[in-house]
């Protein structure tokens, strides 16, 4: 709302955008470009968030219970309103639990541990579909990062979400290697997808 009425004083266009954070064997990213805000799709997004804080709240009294008490205002505040389990370990880094992001990680936050709740989560599917049904434009955010899934497997999941209207794939990226990014723009090419940067 005010940031488009902003863009459009100023001149500027201005495309809305979002990265849902799926999973389905593993985090898969899907990026929306140009959702509406339609009801399905806020509807979805409240879901989704109140799930995300109702997660947090289950982390930070299993925290407490083995003695790491956090407040949740606390975190929230310095997360500016939208946090995970990093902000999470960054406010355990502030108290002194612990030293790191990756001892916090280590002691409390591996399948079993106090601090490993599991997530719900959209599917990859799901998340296309969502994107879809609010006008926008769908795309499978950096492949590369998928390293749980082989590339014929990749390709697997880049064709069945094609079915459900995925419009392209984020061949360019930082991280991705020469390679990989070859790969990923053939991979578009083949599936008649956009390829983007």
């Amino acid at each position: 709302g005010e940031f488009f009425a902003f863009a459009k004083k100023e001149g500027l266009f201005f495309l809305p955008g979002i990265e849902f954070t799926t999973f389905d064997k593993e985090q898969i990213h899907i990026l929306g470009y140009g959702c509406r805000r339609t009801e399905g799709y806020l509807h979805t997004l409240s879901a989704v968030l109140r799930g995300r804080e109702e997660r947090n709240r289950i982390i930070l009294k299993n925290l407490a219970a083995v003695g790491c008490p956090l407040r949740f205002e606390e975190i929230d505040r310095n997360a500016s309103g939208f946090f995970g389990t990093m902000q999470i370990i960054r406010q355990m880094v502030r108290c002194g639990y612990v030293k790191d992001y990756a001892d916090g990680m280590a002691r409390y936050f591996y399948t079993g541990a106090p601090g490993y709740v599991k997530e719900k989560r959209l599917s990859p599917k799901e998340a296309v579909r969502v994107i879809r049904q609010a006008g926008g434009v769908p795309v499978l955010a950096h492949p590369g990062k998928m390293k749980k899934l082989s590339f014929p497997k990749q390709e697997k999941l880049v064709a069945e979400l094609k079915d459900e209207g995925l419009f392209g794939i984020e061949s360019h990226y930082s991280s991705h290697t020469e390679s990989e990014t070859d790969a990923y723009i053939r991979l578009a090419k083949k599936y008649d997808l956009f390829s983007s940067v």
